[in-house]
């Protein structure tokens, strides 16, 4: 990277990226990692950096990575300069010659679904840009954009009062109960009411969908004590075809397992909507990659297509 001028002399853009993603990470190590270097190498830039500048922009004193008034001046001012810079990039370059790390977060559903193709038209359009992926639940990937860990994230559209992003549909899930054949052979419930006869599994209350549905099991009188927490979709899945219990699933998804004979649907009033899927980015960054690949998202957001048997 060229240098760029600064008061007390010059330094480097990767100078400045050292600095950058320390603040982010919370220490050098986890910057390093990020940055594909090592420890020793970040310290360094950042020693070369406090140099050029006459100037500390780190309390040693203290055991983390905590900045000085200068070094927090510099952080904010730094970040702005390094989002031009990636504007700047990717504005004239070709698309084939583009160098740069895309961090996208996804869902658990996503990923078994359509995350493969979209990873796939990213790397034909872009073959030198660095994809790095994170699942996550919808409200830690908000949480996650919230705190810059992410670029952009595919999640469902939840409540969320911080006017920090902005937000783009790209495709919606169809959930519906589900069991297994065996625990409706002698009572099918029919009515929100009989369910209080099984166990529900449900993902934890961090994710999109819990979102949706803790209204409803509320408003119909469902005992806590009947919720089985799950630590992801691939477990309640599983916990629901072994028989523990009643889930709300993605039809689409696994609409396999309901031909097969697998899973039985229960048609139980009234039903919820859909879930809508948006692509979300912060609105303080304006990044050109991020608008194609949000793009490309719309075009290969498809739930229908299990990656995973897990019949």
């Amino acid at each position: 990277m060229k240098a760029a001028a600064g008061r007390g002399g010059m330094f480097t853009l990767k100078q400045l990226e050292a600095l950058i993603w320390v603040v982010r990470l919370g220490g050098f190590a986890p910057a390093a990692y990020h940055l594909r270097t090592t420890q020793s190498a970040i310290s360094k830039r950042v020693g070369e950096l406090e140099e050029r500048l006459g100037t500390q922009l780190f309390d040693r004193t203290a055991r983390s990575a905590h900045l000085t008034e200068k070094g927090r001046e510099l952080f904010l001012l730094g970040e702005g300069l390094m989002e031009h810079h990636h504007q700047i990039v990717e504005q004239v370059s070709r698309a084939d010659v583009m160098t740069r790390d895309l961090r996208i977060g996804i869902t658990e559903l996503t990923a078994l679904t359509w995350l493969p193709q979209l990873v796939d038209e990213i790397s034909r359009a872009y073959p030198k840009v660095s994809i790095e992926q994170e699942i996550a639940t919808s409200v830690s990937l908000f949480d996650g954009l919230a705190e810059d860990k992410f670029d952009v994230i595919f999640a469902a559209d939840i409540p969320d009062r911080r006017q920090l992003f902005k937000r783009e549909p790209i495709g919606s899930v169809e959930n519906i109960w589900m069991c297994s054949p065996h625990v409706i052979r002698t009572f099918v419930p029919r009515t929100s009411t009989d369910l209080a006869r099984f166990n529900i599994l449900v993902q934890g209350e961090r994710s999109g969908t819990w979102v949706q549905y803790e209204n409803w099991l509320r408003e119909h009188h469902i005992d806590r004590r009947q919720i089985r927490y799950c630590s992801d979709l691939i477990a309640q899945i599983g916990f629901t075809l072994s028989g523990l219990g009643v889930s709300y699933l993605p039809l689409q998804a696994l609409d396999y397992l309901v031909s097969s004979g697998r899973l039985a649907i229960l048609d139980i009033p009234p039903k919820l909507s859909p879930v809508t899927y948006v692509a979300v980015e912060r609105i303080d960054r304006n990044s050109v990659l991020n608008r194609r690949v949000v793009q490309m998202a719309k075009r290969c957001c498809n739930f229908s297509k299990f990656a995973l048997d897990v019949s």
